[in-house]
């Protein structure tokens, strides 16, 4: 019995035992799979007392984070600014102003009270002055009845 080439059945089968021309190894046809998954029962969804609000946890993590993508943007986007391909430096500036837009959004977008504990307005680090018994203002702070303008010089007079 002779086996003819043009038979739908056994181009299919030649089809899913063909090599793979570059791994020289056996592909299948195969089909994909749909990707049935169980609904979720609840259990994973936050309870509705924190529904539509975030903690001030999240808040100051999302505001950090989005600080460091900005500043990392910035950098890029600094350190490649007289880059020959002007593509890349309009894609690094696209980003750096993305980034920008992001933050900007995100801080107007909380209220007042919000606002004030995320980005603890006047919060200041002295751990440097109180390990090595320094003064905080530095040795000689800065009186107050000081004029703040600069003195003439002889090219101002």
């Amino acid at each position: 019995m002779r086996i003819d080439k043009e038979t739908p059945l056994l181009k299919n089968a030649l089809k899913e035992m063909a090599l793979d021309k570059k791994t020289k190894k056996r592909t299948y046809n195969n089909k994909k799979r749909s990707n049935y998954r169980r609904k979720s029962s609840g259990r994973n969804r936050p309870s509705s007392e924190n529904s539509g609000q975030q903690s001030g946890d999240k808040l100051t993590k999302r505001y950090i984070t989005l600080v460091e993508q900005l500043q990392v943007a910035r950098k890029k986007y600094f350190n490649e600014f007289h880059h020959r391909d002007p593509n890349r430096v309009r894609k690094l500036k696209r980003l750096f102003e993305k980034a920008s837009e992001e933050l900007n959004k995100f801080v107007n977008s909380l209220s007042p009270e919000k606002a004030s504990e995320v980005l603890k307005v006047g919060v200041e680090d002295k751990t440097y002055s109180s390990l090595n018994n320094i003064s905080e203002l530095g040795d000689t702070p800065p009186k107050q009845d000081e004029d703040s303008r600069p003195a003439p010089t002889e090219d101002t007079k």
